[in-house]
């Protein structure tokens, strides 16, 4: 899960967004700062993929493996989820 606070007001962060669908193997963004993806590569090499930014920007990448969730997302999201095995 790439989970982020973006602080530059104005800014086009395209390149973030783009980057992030380039290391997925599959993805689905159900929340607007919240991005959930399938991908061989390790957190730190996620990291290094991102692009676009900022040193005052906030980013938490995190390895889903309990297979366990909760919330309210959309069908199409939860149906991906429950199609996955982490």
């Amino acid at each position: 899960m790439i989970t982020y606070d973006l602080n530059t007001p104005g800014k086009d962060y395209a390149d973030l967004y783009k980057s992030i669908g380039s290391i997925s193997l599959s993805l689905i963004h159900p929340l607007e700062s919240v991005w959930i993806v399938e991908s061989n590569l390790s957190l730190n090499q996620i990291y290094s993929s991102l692009k676009g930014i900022d040193s005052n920007d906030r980013v938490l990448i995190i390895k889903m493996n309990s297979g366990e969730y909760y919330g309210y997302l959309s069908k199409t999201d939860v149906d991906w989820l429950a199609s996955k095995r982490f």
